[in-house]
């Protein structure tokens, strides 16, 4: 009886390629500095204001603005459970008072 030879029937490479040399720039650096370059030469943030600022990009705008935001964010602290409780007689001017003064605290 004639057996085949067991084992990997592909070659192993024993000594891999380096990569990339220290210094030398990914393909996706390349691609984000070209992204960049685009960015500039379209008119930057205007052109960004002026495109957000039409009706039919919106939807555009705003789905792009999503893909840009972290998807797994982790906040740690404790949670006050008796939220609802805490500002349910407020009118909605106090609440709005009381939104913008947090969010001026945290974007200082």
């Amino acid at each position: 009886m004639n057996k085949k030879p067991r084992g990997t029937p592909f070659n192993r490479i024993t000594n891999p390629p380096p990569g990339r040399p220290k210094g030398a720039k990914s393909k996706f650096t390349n691609l984000k500095e070209a992204f960049v370059e685009a960015f500039k030469d379209v008119g930057g943030r205007d052109y960004v204001k002026n495109f957000a600022s039409k009706k039919k990009n919106s939807r555009a705008f705003l789905q792009l603005i999503a893909k840009m935001l972290p998807q797994d964010v982790q906040i740690s602290g404790e949670i006050d459970t008796n939220i609802v409780e805490k500002y349910k007689g407020m009118s909605n001017e106090e609440l709005l008072q009381k939104i913008n003064a947090i969010i001026s605290k945290h974007t200082k």
